[in-house]
C-alpha cells in the first residue's frame, strides 16, 4: 500500500480531468466534421462561395448558426446601427445576412 498526500491527489484529478476534456473536445470535433458541421477544406477558399449562392434554402439551425458568427465579429457587435442589427436579425437568407453584414461593417 502507498501513502500519499493531499497534492498528490489533487494533481492527479487535475491530470485526470485534462486528459477527459481533450479526449471530449476531439470527439467533439469529430462529431461535428462528421455531420459536416465545420469547415475542414481550409484550402479551398470557394466554399464560401459555395455556401453563399446555394440554391437550397439555409435550415433554421444553418441561419441561427451564421447570425451568432455575424454578431461576434467586433465591428458589428459594437455597432451603435440599431436598424442595421435588427434587419441583420431578421434577415431570411444567406445572401440577405451576409450582404446586411458588409454593409454594416463597411459603414461603421
Amino acid at each position: 500500500m502507498t501513502v500519499t498526500n493531499i497534492d498528490k491527489i489533487h494533481e492527479w484529478t487535475y491530470n485526470h480531468n485534462e486528459r477527459q476534456r481533450k479526449e471530449f473536445e476531439a470527439f467533439a470535433l469529430q462529431v461535428a466534421k462528421d455531420e459536416g458541421l465545420v469547415q475542414t477544406d481550409q484550402q479551398n477558399p470557394t466554399k464560401v462561395l459555395d455556401l453563399l449562392f446555394n440554391e437550397e434554402e439555409a435550415t433554421e439551425d444553418e441561419m441561427f448558426a451564421l447570425k451568432i458568427a455575424v454578431f461576434e465579429i467586433p465591428k458589428i457587435k459594437d455597432s451603435k446601427n440599431l436598424d442595421a442589427k435588427k434587419t441583420l436579425r431578421k434577415s431570411k437568407s444567406r445572401l440577405e445576412l451576409i450582404k446586411g453584414a458588409i454593409d454594416l461593417y463597411s459603414a461603421e
